[in-house]
């Protein structure tokens, strides 16, 4: 059974057992490429509105995504990514069958919570998008925020159980 430490950032490898480190270990490995993919556009997210911010509105003279994302390597990663992501949430669904009541607390409600955020999100912003108030929806700088909301919601629930 896994035993959180660190305030929630890590998982006492001790406390693992054979099957739990090799699925523990999968999981973590195969997630590291999609990371890498993803953090590209998210740098260029990220630098961009602090670039905006920073010059009072300008636009910073960069590779854009477009550019990027047009190259055959990127494509390949791109499909990589989301192979090692397929197996990387495999991996931890598996990992997660032989935890503890408190684990699967844990992580059951920061899932619950932020993807039923996540849904309101989305459905917020198609009714909004049917008025004309909103522009299209971009699945990218979402998956983040869906993303920084899990994290958030992690540690609340470490530090509310654990």
């Amino acid at each position: 059974m896994a035993e959180i430490t660190h305030k929630g950032v890590w998982i006492k490898w001790s406390s693992l057992g054979a099957r739990d480190k090799g699925w523990f270990t999968l999981s973590t490995l195969t997630a590291i490429p999609f990371g890498m993919v993803i953090g590209v556009p998210a740098g260029e997210w990220i630098y961009r509105i602090g670039y905006h911010l920073g010059s009072g509105g300008g636009a910073p003279n960069t590779l854009r995504m477009a550019e990027l994302s047009g190259s055959a390597a990127y494509r390949y990663a791109v499909l990589a990514a989301f192979l090692c992501a397929a197996v990387s949430a495999a991996a931890w669904w598996r990992f997660s069958l032989n935890q503890d009541e408190l684990f699967n607390r844990i992580q059951n409600y920061a899932l619950g919570r932020a993807g039923a955020w996540s849904l309101a999100g989305v459905a917020a912003w198609w009714l909004l998008s049917l008025g004309g108030w909103t522009g299209p929806f971009l699945p990218g700088p979402f998956l983040l925020a869906a993303s920084l909301l899990l994290a958030v919601l992690w540690f609340r629930a470490v530090a509310r159980w654990a």
